[in-house]
This record gives C-alpha cells, structure tokens and sequence, in this order.
C-alpha cells in the first residue's frame, strides 16, 4: 500500500471533521482551494474509516472524477467498487465509488459515511435526500462551498464548514505558484442570463469575432509566447475556431471537449502532457479533475459569473513543480503561471488568489475584492498636467505604480484600456502599497518576494531592469558564499 504524508492543514482539517462529528454535527463541508489537494485528504480519511471498520461511499458527478479518485483510493490499498450505469461492481464491500446520475436512479450501497466531491452542486442534493442515507456521516468536499439565487442553500444539507486554508497560505508555503494576471475591462452588460450565468449563444456571438480570435493568439504572443498553455473557450464551434487561429499563427494547439472520443482524448492529453503542441483548448472538460504541473499559462476565453468555474480554470496553472524535479536539468522549474483574462472576469470575480469569505448560506459576501482594478485614464491629464499610461493598478490606488499619474477624486468617463498585467496589492504593508517596483530598495522588493510568493527569479528580473540596483548587492544582502559566482550564473540565466 502506498501511503501519502499528508499537509499540516489536511491533517487539521482531518481533526476538525473528526471532532464535528464527534459532537454529532453529522454533515460537514470540507472547503478546501484546486491545487490544494482534497482528493488526497478524503482518500486519506476513507483508508482510515475502512481500517475502523466502516463502509465509505465516495459520490462523483463526472467519469472523470469517478477515474481519478478510484485511482487515490487503489494507492491507499483500497478495492473500490465502481457503481456507474454500466457497471454494478461488488455489491458487498467496504468502498465504493458511484456516479451521482447512476446513484439516483438505483437502490444505493448502506454506509457509514458518504464523501461527495464539487459538494457545491446542487445535483447531490438528491442524494442525500433518500432515506437510507438520512443519518450517515458526509463529507461535501469543494474549492467554493458557494450557491446562488434560487439554489438550495447549502446549511439546510449542511452543519457547518471546516476551512484550514487558503490560496494565499498555498503559495506562501509553496504548495501553490502565484499568478500574473493579464486582462482589461469587457462589456458584457448585453449579454442575457441564463440560469446564473452569461447564455452561452449569445456569449459565443460577442465573441465570435475575428478580431477576437487573433486577439487571444496576439496575447499569448504578447505575455506567454511559448508557454504550455490550456484555453477554456464557450462552446466547441468557438474552441474549434481558436485552436485553427492558433495553427494558423504558427502555433501548435489542439481541441478538446465532451464528445472527444475516450482513445483520442488520451492520446491529446498525453501529447500535451510530453510537449509536441503547445495550446490545449477545451469546453468544460479541463475545469476539474485535470492534474498537470507543466502547464504555465491559463486563457480564459470567455466571461462567466461564476466564481467556481473561475477559480477551478485558474486553478489548473497554479501546480508547482514536483520535488523530484526541482533542481534538475530539462525540467521546468515553475516560478508562476500566467492568467491571460479575455472576458473582463477579474473585474467581477477579483484576482484568482484573493482571499474569499464563504458560509452556509447565499447572503455572505463572496470576496472581499469585487472590483479590483482600474484604469489609468491615458486621455485624462491629472493635477500635474501628465496623462496615464493606459496600466490596469488597484481600485484603492491613489497613484499609478507604473507612471506616477495622480489619480482625480471622481472618474467621470471610464476609458478602455490596453491589456496590461494587473497587481493584487491586498497582501502588502501600507507603506508598499502603490509603489512601483523601480523605486524600491532592495530589502523592499525581498519583502514583496516573500509576501507574494515569488521566486527569485523575479526580484532578478527586476534589479536587472532597474537604474540604481545591483544583483551584487542583493547577494550580500542574502549573505551568499559564493556571491560574485551567484550572480553570473544569474546573468547567464535571465540576460538574453
């Protein structure tokens, strides 16, 4: 049996389910960030209910889903049972994995406790209506424990919600690789509303366009020329059209979605895996189940409303590069993914990493950030007579970091701005906040690194751009050994 260490906060969020139902809080949400690993932490916990002698039912909505945790749960030493609508599995044993689709329409496995996964759709609600399993223990594990309009609200399934982590504390401890976020400001205030989120017609007209196919080609070049890449676009005519505008340019990219056969779906996902193509677009099939490191920028080709489909596409470039390859020649060795946001999401949704209040119920402020970013007005002069620079900096900024513009007190005309890399400057100290990297010192710009996340690469990059720092002083400052051999190495690295 093949045993995995767990995280200090799976283990605490092991303790806290633990201790809920103890206390006979028998139903509780697990909220825990894609990337963070929760199919690691229920396999955890459905080895150890087994061992104590219970049955344990893990609940999926997609094949996907269904493969991936069997997988986990065979590397834990368990023999799962698979109950889909073409396979019934052993009747008789101590796990089982269903589709929630089959599940509704059968007479289901009598367990002990019920682990559901992406608890946050409203689907599974049918299950844990029957009446057999009135009384069992449930796990409803999500990145976005989050319900909408006239959805049922979670706390009439659920008792309470155990949160141990967040995506910030992920990229501060190093389980996770920060953002940078390309996007600027779309219009879709005429597109209609179908069932919580933009129709997907009306949405695939507005950017059915063909300036829009080669603008994504021409941001990619622009902020993430050669990367591994997945583009989630609207519909399959929309990710057909994108993946020939891609050829096209000269870069190579392939298309995914539900009807892709099992055989040819595999062989895609395993040529994208090794490198022969470098664009990977899809329809909802990539935004969850989908596990692979290499991938170092997400395009979000579309606008939605929802939150999770936001956080789950992002969340799909955030892995880091394993240990085993950390260090090594021809490995990627992952400082940060890149976001490019071609439907103005970041606008209405905020940064991936931002930090998120969820509850029970729908009433709860979504994110602390709703509209996190605004444009520096390049037709508009302010009290120094100097205009904009057109760069997309915080809502609370009083002056552009990049420019130096003064921002007037009252915006009377919003103007469109270029696509631009957008910051999140929720985590810095007062005194940092709006400060352009160039007038740092270098024991500033350590401390952004450090409360971003970033590796050090990035303050490299940046004391190379500068006029008044030295990579010499940043290796004293590190108190390196080896100081002056750190930094040729580093001008080999970064100086091309």
């Amino acid at each position: 049996m093949s045993a995995f260490k767990l995280r200090p906060y799976q283990v605490e969020s092991k303790t806290n389910i633990r201790s809920l139902f103890t206390k006979d809080q028998k139903r509780v949400i697990l909220c825990s960030p894609t990337g963070s690993g929760k199919t690691v932490t229920f396999a955890d916990i459905a080895r150890e209910s087994v061992k104590n002698g219970f049955k344990v039912l893990i609940v999926v909505d997609r094949k996907e889903l269904l493969d991936q945790a069997r997988e986990k749960l065979i590397s834990y030493g368990l023999n799962p049972s698979i109950i889909t609508a073409g396979r019934t599995g052993r009747l008789r044993n101590e796990s089982y994995i269903a589709t929630v689709q089959t599940l509704v329409k059968r007479d289901a496995p009598l367990v002990d406790l019920i682990i559901i996964d992406e608890a946050h759709k409203q689907i599974f609600d049918k299950v844990l209506d029957k009446p057999e399993y009135k009384n069992v223990f449930v796990i409803g594990a999500t990145a976005t424990p989050k319900r909408t309009g006239r959805m049922t609200q979670l706390s009439s399934i659920y008792n309470e919600i155990v949160e141990t982590v967040k995506i910030d504390n992920l990229i501060q401890e190093g389980y996770l690789v920060p953002a940078i976020t390309y996007g600027a400001k779309v219009d879709t205030s005429k597109i209609k509303i179908k069932r919580g989120d933009f129709d997907i017609q009306e949405l695939y007209k507005a950017f059915d366009k063909q300036q829009l196919y080669a603008g994504v080609v021409d941001k990619y070049n622009k902020f993430a020329k050669g990367s591994k890449t997945v583009c989630f676009n609207i519909n399959v005519e929309h990710s057909k059209k994108v993946t020939a505008a891609f050829n096209a340019s000269g870069v190579s990219a392939m298309h995914l979605d539900g009807k892709t056969p099992k055989a040819e779906r595999e062989r895609i996902l395993k040529s994208f895996k090794a490198g022969y193509f470098k664009v990977l677009c899809n329809v909802d099939v990539l935004t969850a189940g989908y596990d692979e490191w290499t991938i170092e920028t997400i395009i979000v080709n579309l606008a939605t409303k929802s939150l999770t489909k936001w956080l789950q596409m992002n969340g799909r470039g955030s892995r880091i590069t394993p240990e085993i390859f950390k260090g090594k020649a021809g490995y990627l060795q992952k400082e940060h993914f890149n976001i490019i946001d071609m439907g103005g999401n970041v606008f209405n949704l905020g940064f991936w990493e931002a930090d998120r209040e969820y509850s029970l119920t729908h009433k709860v402020k979504a994110t602390i950030d709703p509209a996190p970013v605004k444009i520096c007005a390049e037709d508009v002069l302010d009290i120094n007579n100097i205009k904009g620079c057109g760069a997309l900096v915080h809502l609370s900024s009083p002056i552009c970091k990049y420019c130096g513009y003064i921002f007037p007190k009252v915006i009377k005309k919003e103007v469109e701005a270029e696509f631009i890399q957008l910051e999140n400057n929720q985590y810095l100290p007062p005194e940092l906040v709006d400060r352009s990297w160039g007038s740092m010192s270098i024991s500033e710009l350590e401390e952004v690194r450090k409360i971003k996340g970033y590796k050090t690469g990035w303050i490299v990059r940046h004391i190379l751009l500068s006029n008044h720092l030295e990579l010499i002083d940043y290796a004293r400052f590190k108190e390196y050994k080896s100081a002056a051999l750190w930094v040729e190495r580093m001008e080999e690295m970064y100086i091309k």
